[in-house]
Order: structure tokens, then C-alpha cells, then sequence
């Protein structure tokens, strides 16, 4: 759709469940996950022509979350391994899968750096499976660093073009959520969907002004979009 909301197209129509889609760096592609009861798969959808690729980047569990990679080689997702849900990055020109986490407790939602050199996402591994927190990681998977780490669950986040901030998704001990965006030593710099509820999955406008995020209307999600507050 446009950025105000109109013009919806639809691209695909199959008997699975098709989710999680992330735009290619240059704007022709959108990587996405179907599956079905029994397994899943990523796709690349071309728009120039409707055509596809798939692939089977994993033989473990289903993916989740997918996100490319600045230099438009990678696709970084979440994904079952042993029970557990791990962060790889899948090589689009090798078909090759590396993990970069492990551990029993969760690590979930890669979200790539502006620079392709660091990749965030949120996780358990320090709470003993009590709760989220945001880390960044090296691309590699390489000099883990906790964000956030205050009472409640901060989640789903996802960088400012800028490189110099994440936003993500909070709840408080209360139980209320918000969108917080953090400076990298995990300051609260501001806050977006105030009076909204079950916010989640916050997306930066390119020029870092504003934010999209969904939040629960009646009985269903939608999607919003507000001007993030100066700091």
C-alpha cells in the first residue's frame, strides 16, 4: 500500500499462511515466510515481474521474522533449533545458514544495523526465561551487548536510520506498553503510542520522523503511524 494507506494490492493468494514480510535494501524484492502445519519456507518475491524463489534455508523448525541485510546478500531470521529459537543468517548466494545464537532460553526478531555491521534483537538469556531484554550482537554474532535491562519486557526492536537509536516495544511491571526509543547504552529517549493498546512491532519512517506500529482496535490489530517526539 502507499504510505498513507491506499492503493492495497494484494500479491499473493495460496492455500498457506504467508507472514513476516521485510523489503529488499533496493525496493524490487519482498522477502517473506510461508508455511503450512508441517513446515516453512522463504521466499523472495520479485516485483518487477511476480515472479518467486523459494527456499528451505534450514532443515530445523519454522522461521519466524525475517530482515535483509543492507548489502542485500543476507536474510537474517528466527528459527527452532532443538526446541529452542536461535537467530541465523541465511546466504542468498550460497544457500548456506550460520547460527549466531544459542543457549535454552530465546533469542529472537534480527534486526540489521543502517551499516550491516551489527544486528539487534531481544531476548531471555540473562533473565533465566523471565523476561526480554534488547541486545545487540556484531553481525557475526560476535561481542553480545544487553541494552535494556529495567523491570518488565522490552522487545521487537528495530533500529533508527541513524544507527544511533532502537526503538522497541515496552511493558511495564503494570502491564501498559509503549514504543521507547532507547539511545545504545539503553536510555529512554522518548516514547511513541501513548493511549494505545498492546502496541508492538515498531518500524522507523526513512527519515527517522515518524513510526509505524501495530496496536489492538476493539477486537482486532491495526496499523499506526505517529511522529516520534524530539528529544
Amino acid at each position: 500500500m502507499m504510505s498513507d494507506g491506499s492503493g492495497v494490492e494484494q500479491l499473493t493468494d495460496s492455500d498457506q499462511d504467508e507472514r513476516f514480510p521485510t523489503w529488499s535494501p533496493d525496493g524490487m524484492q519482498i522477502a517473506f515466510v510461508r508455511e503450512d502445519s508441517v513446515a516453512s519456507r522463504l521466499v523472495v518475491y520479485n516485483l518487477a515481474d511476480r515472479s518467486e524463489v523459494v527456499f528451505a534455508p534450514h532443515p530445523g523448525g519454522m522461521i519466524r521474522f525475517p530482515d535483509w541485510s543492507p548489502d542485500a546478500g543476507s536474510i537474517a531470521y528466527t528459527l527452532n533449533v532443538d526446541g529452542a529459537r536461535r537467530i541465523g543468517v541465511f546466504d542468498l548466494a550460497t544457500g548456506t545458514t550460520d547460527l549466531l545464537t544459542d543457549g535454552p532460553h530465546r533469542s529472537v526478531w534480527p534486526r540489521w544495523s543502517p551499516d550491516g555491521t551489527e544486528i539487534s534483537f531481544f531476548s531471555r538469556r540473562d533473565t533465566q526465561g523471565e523476561h526480554d531484554d534488547i541486545y545487540t550482537m556484531t553481525s557475526d554474532g560476535g561481542s553480545v551487548r544487553r541494552i535494556t535491562s529495567k523491570a518488565g519486557h522490552d522487545f521487537c526492536p528495530t533500529w533508527s536510520p541513524d544507527g544511533d537509536k532502537i526503538a522497541g516495544a515496552s511493558i511495564s511491571e503494570n502491564g501498559s506498553r509503549v514504543i521507547s526509543v532507547f539511545d545504545l547504552n539503553g536510555r529512554v529517549l522518548s516514547v511513541v503510542g501513548l493511549g494505545k493498546v498492546n502496541v508492538s512491532e515498531p518500524s522507523w519512517s526513512p527519515d527517522g520522523t515518524k513510526m509505524l506500529f501495530i496496536a489492538r482496535s476493539a477486537d482486532h490489530y491495526d496499523i499506526f503511524v505517529q511522529d516520534v517526539p524530539r528529544e
